[in-house]
């Protein structure tokens, strides 16, 4: 397993050299999440979920850095607290040039997470007689990131990004609308009261409307 730091969001300008991990994890722990905004009918105990976002990715595992001289093939082991330095340069020191923690690539196989350090925790299972650590476990947690550009193109975003006007036809409705606009019909009176309507019911063919684009979040804008 390779670790990358990157002074820049885009992955594109390289901060010093990657730290290769002693012993690749036994286990990876990677979570995905959908974000929803709860809206409840007045008058019902039930809400309807409406998509937000997609949530950023998070990742997760231990490695093992050891100095006794059992992992690896140099003729002197790197000091414990030395490979823990090199480590942090990565993930966790803040980059001299840009004054924040670097952005990291994460490659093993066909895993390459981008993202950035939430949590590192050492813990420190063996030490010479002299107090010196000669192994520590160390837990790493990342939330991915990705610049504006590269988080549309994943998430594939298709819903409009302009207010689009529609002049209802025969056999047409707010909810079908709603359904084919932001692939979700629950909109329907939210569309009603941006329009200055009383209901999304029964609206004559020939009635053009206004709908706006979804915020973040999936409000609507406006």
């Amino acid at each position: 397993m390779m670790m990358t730091g990157y002074k820049d969001s885009g992955y594109m300008m390289p901060a010093g050299m990657p730290f290769f991990v002693q012993i690749n994890p036994s286990s990876i722990n990677i979570e995905r999440g959908i974000g929803y905004n709860k809206d409840k009918t007045a008058g019902t105990q039930y809400a309807h979920m409406k998509y937000a976002s997609h949530q950023e990715e998070k990742l997760s595992f231990k490695i093992v850095l050891d100095s006794t001289g059992a992992v690896g093939d140099l003729p002197v082991p790197i000091p414990v607290p030395v490979l823990i330095e090199e480590l942090c340069k990565v993930l966790y020191t803040l980059n001299g040039d840009t004054h924040k923690p670097n952005y990291v690539v994460i490659s093993w196989g066909t895993i390459s997470f981008k993202g950035r350090l939430t949590s590192m925790k050492e813990e420190y299972t063996l030490f010479s007689p002299l107090g010196i650590p000669l192994r520590v476990n160390i837990s790493l947690s990342f939330a991915s990131h990705t610049d504006k550009q590269e988080g549309n193109k994943k998430e594939n975003k298709s819903s409009p990004d302009l207010s689009t006007m529609i002049t209802l036809k025969a056999g047409e409705t707010i909810a079908f609308w709603c359904n084919r606009l932001y692939g979700d019909a629950s909109y329907c009176m939210d569309i009603a009261r941006y329009n200055g309507l009383s209901g999304f019911r029964n609206v004559k063919p020939g009635t053009t409307l206004l709908f706006p684009p979804l915020k973040r979040y999936g409000k609507l804008s406006g």
